[in-house]
């Protein structure tokens, strides 16, 4: 008598499309030989009536064997055996944009502005059992669809604060994110990452940011105030390197002590390169042009005075030779110094 074929259990190779993350199967007529077939591609959770058993791995699995069957104590007719074939390789992509703008505050003008944006993500399954556990579930109806639509349902609920975070982490203005958008995303996946392989067990593979909306309103607003604290910071720049360069030419001026050669020397390039500087500069050193010019010039006016006198005629506070002990180092400059020669620190 021929020996009855082995009853196969599950889907096979051709029922087992790569464009699925996971396909269910279940069956309730098996007979006493019924073997469950996993491929290389897949693994397979097992369910019996209703009650997760195991996870499965590539190979062949007798159900009722009485030494090496799952289901050894079982009896046949009293069973329901659900299969999740789960893919070791297939990637879902999944589509996901905000249905409405955000309103987040610009990391760089601190400006209300609102927000849209709209991409793509990839995830592949990472741990089977925590899918099933937190996803599908008993659910007979659960479908890959369905899988898509929880995941960007749960994206949109964790991307407001995710751009906010990387934006502000990354010191960008929004007025600037559709031109930094693979830098946001770049900063955006692992945030989400980690939040899909806790919570589901899945890996995403790839985060893209394909489009960003702006309200008109909020980027104008945007523009301007950048545009405004450019010019402001070049202002600040300029007068930073202005207040540095006289500290140097002060400084080097000091340095030469009474070699008063060196010193005019110094002078007359200053007085070459820039004539309003070098004008500056005699008013903060109380510089006298040895070869009779301008004479001594008043620190607080820059008004000229002559030899020996002790205030200016100009504006009355008091010139000539006493000198000035900087209160942060003390280093004695000259009368006429507004910032210390040792240490650059303003003079009281």
């Amino acid at each position: 008598m021929a020996k009855p074929a082995v009853q196969i259990i599950g889907l096979n190779q051709l029922e087992l499309s790569n464009d699925d993350i996971f396909v269910r199967k279940t069956v309730d007529d098996m007979e006493p030989n019924a073997m469950v077939v996993v491929y290389e591609t897949h693994n397979a959770i097992l369910l019996k009536n209703g009650r997760l058993q195991e996870t499965l791995q590539a190979g062949d699995y007798p159900l009722f064997d009485v030494k090496h069957g799952l289901f050894k104590d079982s009896k046949v007719g009293s069973l329901t055996v659900d299969l999740i074939y789960v893919s070791k390789t297939a990637e879902m992509q999944v589509h996901w944009g905000t249905p409405t703008q955000f309103t987040f505050r610009d990391p760089v003008t601190e400006l209300s502005v609102r927000v849209g944006a709209s991409g793509e993500f990839g995830v592949k399954v990472e741990d089977p059992r925590k899918l099933y556990c937190e996803l599908i579930g008993t659910k007979k109806e659960f479908s890959v669809q369905d899988l898509r639509e929880r995941l960007k349902g749960r994206l949109l609920n964790e991307i407001e604060p995710a751009i906010a975070k990387v934006m502000r982490s990354e010191r960008l203005s929004y007025a600037a994110f559709t031109e930094h958008k693979q830098e946001v995303a770049s900063g955006i996946r692992p945030l989400i990452a980690k939040m899909f392989s806790d919570s589901y067990g899945l890996a995403v593979t790839y985060f893209i940011i394909g489009n960003v909306v702006i309200h008109p309103e909020d980027k104008q607003a945007l523009e301007q105030e950048l545009s405004r604290v450019k010019a402001l910071r070049e202002q600040e720049a300029q007068e930073q390197k202005q207040k540095d360069d006289y500290r140097w030419w002060v400084a080097e001026y000091e340095r030469l002590e009474d070699r008063q050669f060196e010193r005019e020397r110094l002078m007359r390039e200053l007085q070459s390169a820039d004539y309003d500087k070098y004008l500056d500069v005699c008013k903060i050193v109380g510089w006298q042009n040895g070869r009779g010019g301008a004479g001594k010039f008043c620190t607080h006016c820059g008004a000229a005075y002559a030899d020996g006198a002790k205030f200016c005629g100009q504006c009355g506070k008091p010139v000539g030779t006493t000198e000035r002990k900087c209160a942060a180092c003390g280093h004695v400059n000259g009368a006429n110094n507004k910032f210390c020669a040792q240490c650059g620190k303003a003079l009281q």
